[in-house]
């Protein structure tokens, strides 16, 4: 019975093993302890405890399950519990992070629940610490709560922690935009205020005054701070705003005080500046304050324009824009002497310094470009001041093309100009100068510079203001001329289409005329000459002149030879254009001895083919009728080259006798006294 007993304990025991190994560790437990109550062994109480500790695990495990679940549904409350449960058993970092996660959710309900329990009881301060509570790094939902929290600060009367917080969310909405406005406002920040309420769109009348009261309050704060001389630099800026919104905070009425304040703002600054030496800010401050010019503020602008580019010599051009109609203003030309001869003198020394700075510039060829233009707008400007003078007008400005241009005041200058035609000693000039006034000015410009590619835009960007204004049609000839002179230098075989309107250029400049004739003759090589010579004939087809005759006849010739002489061009072609270049200008040296070459060049291959051919007597006819000595020396030579001949070759005697006598005979009825007739005789005399 014993031994039965035992028996069954061992097959039991095999069971705990067998549900031990597959894992099955709440069957394998309860066997583990039954088996214990009889053999009370060491191992099997430790078996027993892992047991125990594997039931655990699982479920801990199962409880985690089941806050999973609960996080899905949103039962936060249940899922922490289960997550806590499991982690006294699992102590796992994810878990503890999920719990972490779970705790700060729900305090965030509670302090979202607090925070609009707070606010709709009128606890603003409070409602505005739990919306910020309510704010994590990565919630989506952060920077609206975070702007809640502001608000509400707002509300409380909590100013600076609502423009902490205000400074880093994105401002969207009209009632965050006010708040925030609001907010700076009464922290005494009114200029930023009124910016931030400057884009909040709501029309109300409420709104609208309470702007325009922080507007007065705006501008006696700023009238303080310019006594106080208090940041000069935040005064610009708040004074600039105020004035740009002048109309729509006070309307017309008080526009006038709040232009006065802005002046007043701006050379503060400026006298600030200046003794700081900071002239790159005083330019930019110039460059945006919309001041109305007088002589004082040209100066100033002239002066600094000065500074910046001795400084760097890039703003050579902003120096020259003001620099000029500085000196040549009639009200800051007093201050130069107290007669004419005095203030020319220190026009020209200021005018010197403006070319020496420009000549140091480090930018040579800016500086190139900027001392062709400071020559140009000389020359123009003393023009005006002479035609003023001339008028007896009285003006406090006298402006170059390109400030007239930036100012839109060009109109003033060409009426100007066209009313004193008379004034002008000849028509180019006169439209030159109401050119360089017109809107084709800045083309010239480019034109006078070099910068050809620059100057043709004008056929494109003003294409239709040609036909309305003979400022800017004279501006389009000369643009045409000079590009298409400078199409030839470049061996353009197009140019010619530029050359045009080049008659009627040359009606009210002939100067031109001369230059393109010149250019012509600078060159010698008919490559170069082919295109000049097309030009030339085109325009002389419809404006013949004698000045063009003689051009174009020395231009052909020249054409003609150097082809002729490269073997470009057979004789008869060569006396055809000959012919028709001295049609044109019957004075023309080099075609006339071009021509009688030809002629000589004829006449000698016409004797050597009758050499040829052995017929003397044409032969000698051509000689004895020829005008050219040319001819006949070389008739007499081909005659000696004969008689050589006759001396080396294998005839018999008498054959070589006739040959000579026949050529004595021909000879003597050209030219008996030759040298080469005594030979001949000779020869005939010994036999």
């Amino acid at each position: 019975m014993k031994k039965k007993k035992s028996t069954n304990i061992e097959a039991t025991l095999a069971k705990a093993e067998k549900f031990l190994r597959c894992g099955n560790f709440a069957l394998a437990l309860k066997t583990f302890e039954t088996v214990q109550k009889e053999l009370n062994r060491d191992d099997i109480a430790d078996k027993i405890t892992r047991c125990r500790q594997e039931v655990k695990i699982g479920q801990a495990k199962q409880l985690v399950k089941k806050a999973c679940r609960a996080v899905k549904k949103g039962t936060l409350d249940s899922a922490l519990t289960s997550f806590q449960r499991a982690n006294a058993v699992l102590n796992e970092p994810w878990v503890t992070q999920q719990i972490e996660a779970i705790e700060g959710k729900l305090t965030r309900r509670d302090a979202f629940s607090s925070a609009r329990s707070a606010e709709t009881a009128g606890d603003f301060e409070k409602a505005a610490k739990c919306y910020a509570a309510v704010c994590e790094p990565d919630d989506p939902s952060r920077e609206s709560m975070l702007i809640k929290s502001a608000r509400c600060f707002v509300k409380a009367g909590r100013y600076a922690e609502a423009l902490n917080i205000f400074k880093d969310v994105s401002l969207a909405g009209s009632g965050a935009r006010y708040d925030y406005g609001f907010a700076l406002v009464q922290s005494g920040f009114l200029a930023q205020g009124l910016r931030a309420w400057d884009e909040v769109d709501v029309q109300d009348s409420r709104f609208t005054e309470q702007k325009h009261l922080v507007a007065r309050q705006l501008a006696a704060d700023l009238v303080d701070r310019l006594n106080r001389k208090a940041d000069l630099a935040s005064i610009h800026d708040d004074v600039s705003f105020l004035m740009h919104k002048a109309d729509s905070f006070f309307g017309q009425s008080r526009r006038d005080e709040i232009k006065t304040i802005h002046e007043h703002a701006v050379f503060a600054w400026i006298e600030e500046l200046w003794e700081k030496e900071d002239f790159h800010t005083i330019e930019k401050i110039l460059g945006t304050s919309a001041l109305p010019l007088t002589p004082d503020l040209l100066a100033l602008k002239a002066k600094v324009g000065f500074k910046t580019a001795g400084a760097n010599g890039r703003h050579l051009h902003t120096m020259l824009l003001y620099w000029l109609p500085a000196i040549y203003s009639p009200l800051i030309a007093t201050s130069f002497g107290d007669n004419a001869g005095k203030r020319q003198q220190v026009r020209r020394k200021l005018i010197a310094m403006a070319e020496s700075l420009i000549k140091k510039a480090k930018g040579k060829q800016n500086g190139r470009r900027v001392l062709t233009e400071l020559t140009i707008d000389t020359e123009l400007i003393q023009t005006i001041r002479e035609i003023m003078e001339h008028q007896r007008s009285r003006t406090d400005f006298i402006f170059t093309p390109r400030l007239a241009a930036l100012l839109d005041r060009s109109e003033e200058f060409l009426s100007l100009i066209r009313e004193n035609e008379s004034f002008f000693q000849d028509k180019h000039r006169y439209l030159e100068t109401g050119a360089f006034y017109s809107a084709a000015g800045r083309y010239l410009y480019h034109l006078k510079n070099h910068d050809y590619e620059k100057a043709v835009c004008l056929f494109t960007d003003l294409p239709q203001d040609r036909k309305k204004d003979a400022f800017i049609d004279y501006a389009f000839n000369l643009i045409s001329f000079e590009y298409g002179c400078h199409c030839l230098d470049n061996e353009d075989v197009q140019a010619g289409r530029f050359f045009l309107s080049a008659p009627a250029l040359f009606d009210v400049a002939p100067a031109l005329e001369e230059k393109l004739i010149q250019k012509a003759l600078d060159f010698e090589e008919w490559p170069s000459l082919k295109p000049f010579e097309d030009v030339l004939s085109a325009i002389y087809r419809q404006r013949p002149s004698k000045v063009l005759e003689k051009a174009l006849s020395l231009v052909m010739t020249r054409r003609a030879i150097s082809m002729y002489n490269e073997r470009k061009l057979a004789p008869k072609a060569l006396n055809g254009i000959i012919n028709r270049a001295l049609k044109l200008d019957p004075e023309n040296e080099m075609a006339r001895e071009a021509s009688e070459s030809g002629e000589i060049n004829q006449e000698i291959k016409a004797v050597c083919d009758a050499f040829d051919r052995m017929k003397l007597g044409k032969a000698s006819r051509i000689a004895r009728e020829s005008e050219y000595d040319e001819v006949r020396d070389q008739y007499f030579q081909f005659i000696e080259d004969a008689l050589d001949q006759i001396g080396r070759c294998g005839w018999e005697e008498q054959e070589k006798m006739m040959l000579i006598n026949d050529l004595y005979q021909w000879g003597t009825s050209v030219d008996a006294d030759q040298p080469i007739m005594t030979k001949l005789e000779m020869h005939l005399n010994m036999n």
